[in-house]
């Protein structure tokens, strides 16, 4: 998947993608899609479920000091290189490089 299609990916979508990527005991898609409409697992908002993952990742994440992306926040991994997404949702920003790096490996 190149960034390009990672950014395109609507937020069930990009969640769903995180938890393939996080959860490897979900049975089916159609549990996951359940755990994702339940709004049990949304990564786009939720803290405690992404920070973890940038963490293990070890993904540098900051705002930007660029009139061009104003608001806007970068994500990038310091492993990965030219793994690197901007996004004024930090944690759509981590979410996209972590789907970017797992099709990578």
């Amino acid at each position: 998947m190149t960034p390009e299609q990672v950014s395109a990916l609507s937020d069930v979508e990009l969640n769903l993608e995180m938890l393939n990527i996080h959860m490897d005991y979900w049975q089916t898609d159609k549990d996951i899609l359940k755990a994702v409409q339940s709004g049990k697992f949304n990564y786009l908002e939720d803290y405690n479920l992404t920070m973890p993952l940038a963490v293990e990742n070890s993904l540098l994440i900051g705002p930007m000091n660029d009139s061009l992306y104003p608001d806007c926040w970068t994500a990038r991994n310091n492993k990965a290189i030219g793994v690197s997404i901007h996004n004024k949702n930090p944690l759509r920003a981590i979410c996209e490089v972590l789907v970017l790096i797992k099709c990578q490996s």
